[in-house]
């Protein structure tokens, strides 16, 4: 009976050098990817913390919520990209760049961006 063990696709040599690196590049991105996601629920999490001092037992229900909107995100991206642009802006804030912008006014004071005049 033959072993079955997983090897490494970068050491088969009945997969092509081509496809082989391919598939390595794939793999990199795709562990970016995850590290990038665990990033962000990394700050989220503390500036939610920082910002409203929620605790433990709150914060563990935002991180469930967050999990589970990412998952319907992946499931259906375009579909759920307009959603959450139009939940994003019914909150107040603006998209730019790539980034979300909320505005401050001259004394520090945090203005929701649907009060701005635009």
């Amino acid at each position: 009976m033959a072993s079955k063990r997983k090897t490494n696709p970068m050491q088969r040599s009945d997969i092509p050098y081509a496809e082989r690196l391919r598939m390595n590049k794939l793999a990199g991105i795709a562990a970016h990817r995850d590290d990038a996601h665990l990033t962000e629920l990394k700050i989220a999490l503390v500036s939610l913390n920082e910002s409203e001092g929620l605790g433990y037992v709150r914060l563990s229900r935002f991180a469930q919520v967050q999990q589970k909107n990412r998952d319907k995100y992946y499931s259906d991206p375009e579909y759920m990209s307009e959603k959450l642009d139009q939940a994003v802006r019914q909150l107040g804030f603006v998209v730019e760049d790539g980034r979300l912008i909320c505005a401050v006014d001259d004394d520090g004071r945090i203005v929701p961006t649907k009060n701005l005049e635009v």
